[in-house]
């Protein structure tokens, strides 16, 4: 199983320094939210990915980034790492209760294929963590339902969960929503399916509630994150708060 997941990092790391459009809003809140001395939780992160392209826009060497897989990834990395393949400043864990400390966790493309809620992952954590960031996450109005998404020749199970239901388990966490923004290139229409509809792509930053915390408005959050991608250069994904 290691080797067959150490082929996969081979042809995947052809594109791991690469940058996607849904990625620059992640790269703006980090660069303006985070800290010294910062620890990273990229569940569901694989080879470290995330980390490799966004050194390219950050500096993360005072960012402690550990990366949250299945076991037989966490093997391959590691040994990848052995290789050279991988960075070195990555820790890689494939249990949660490890991890001894949070500040911010990043679920990119994580939700939809979490076969739990997001709060039982948030409580398998040692400590909680103070800034979730949530990307490529599928939602839709209708009930949640499960489909089979293609990842090169498997199918895995898709969760397109329902808008309501994944607000009102935020708000049961005791988080509110700082920023979201919309990936329109993440709408897919099941193709056996039609009369399902698309689902909707979001990204979103999200924060422990305080007793006299601000919300960013809409136009804040517009106006400082399309002038930071204006500067970047990259498409702008439309946003909303």
């Amino acid at each position: 199983m290691i080797m067959g997941a150490l082929r996969q990092i081979k042809r995947g790391m052809k594109s791991a320094g690469r940058v996607e459009v849904w990625d620059y809003p992640v790269i703006f809140w980090a660069s303006r939210l985070r800290k010294d001395k910062t620890t990273d939780l990229d569940a569901g992160g694989h080879l470290g990915m995330k980390y490799t392209a966004f050194q390219k826009h950050l500096d993360l060497q005072d960012m402690d980034w550990t990366v949250y897989d299945l076991q037989a990834i966490v093997e391959a990395a590691r040994t990848a790492q052995k290789m050279g393949l991988v960075a070195s400043a990555i820790s890689f864990e494939d249990k949660l209760a490890r991890v001894q400390n949070c500040e911010v966790l990043l679920g990119s493309w994580l939700l939809p294929f979490l076969d739990n809620s997001f709060g039982d992952l948030i409580g398998a954590l040692l400590k909680r963590p103070h800034m979730p960031v949530l990307n490529m996450v599928a939602l839709r109005e209708a009930p949640e339902l499960v489909t089979l998404e293609q990842i090169g020749p498997a199918r895995v199970p898709y969760r397109i969960r329902n808008w309501q239901a994944f607000e009102a388990e935020i708000e049961t966490l005791g988080c509110e929503f700082l920023g979201r923004w919309s990936i329109p290139s993440l709408a897919p229409v099941i193709a056996t399916r039609p009369s399902e509809g698309a689902s909707e792509g979001w990204g979103f930053v999200l924060h422990e509630k305080r007793a006299n915390g601000r919300k960013l408005s809409k136009s804040a959050t517009g106006e400082s994150l399309g002038s930071f991608l204006a500067s970047e250069r990259s498409p702008s994904p439309a946003l909303a708060a």
